[in-house]
């Protein structure tokens, strides 16, 4: 099953094709440099509804940051998968308020998850920043917040799974960008 982050990022898809080289990692930011404050917050609320409260997805609101996302290939020179990672991260940067207030609101540290995080390898921080890791990964991440003392209680679980995603997708994708 896919990752709930991973079905928003999908519907960031559909940039127009230019020609590939890599990406200038200074220009990530560019969808955040390009919106202003009220429609980071607006964007920030409808994926926070759509991952966590589970609300139906809101097509109109993201068509913004597709095409934020679309003027930031084109003025950047993108290529398809530096795009691709671009609206990954800025999905993640979006919903990371929404998943750590869910968190607060569910009596979850978020400093202790961020705590369950750092003690992971890098080997399955890697595999979180997929979107998809392997079993093998999900007992790790689950021992390694026992071991900070969270409990894994649905809907917990899930929450805690979308912020090791997001700290994740912070770490490694700028890399991933740069090379794409």
């Amino acid at each position: 099953m896919k990752h709930p982050l991973l079905i928003l990022i999908a519907m960031t898809s559909g940039l127009l094709a230019i020609p590939a080289h890599a990406a200038d990692r200074a220009s990530l930011d560019c969808v955040f440099t390009e919106l202003n404050s009220a429609q980071i917050d607006q964007l920030g609320h409808v994926v926070g509804d759509t991952l966590v409260a589970g609300e139906p997805r809101k097509d109109a609101e993201l068509g913004l940051l597709r095409d934020t996302l679309a003027i930031c290939k084109k003025r950047n020179g993108w290529s398809d998968a530096a795009a691709e990672i671009a609206g990954t991260l800025a999905m993640s940067r979006l919903a990371r308020p929404a998943i750590e207030k869910a968190l607060t609101t569910d009596a979850v540290s978020v400093a202790a998850v961020i705590a369950a995080y750092r003690g992971l390898s890098e080997a399955v921080r890697k595999e979180f920043a997929t979107g998809q890791p392997s079993d093998a990964g999900g007992m790790a991440a689950a021992q390694a917040v026992d071991a900070v003392k969270v409990s894994l209680a649905k809907p917990r679980g899930e929450l805690i799974g979308m912020m090791l995603t997001a700290l994740a997708f912070e770490e490694f994708k700028p890399a991933a960008f740069a090379a794409a």
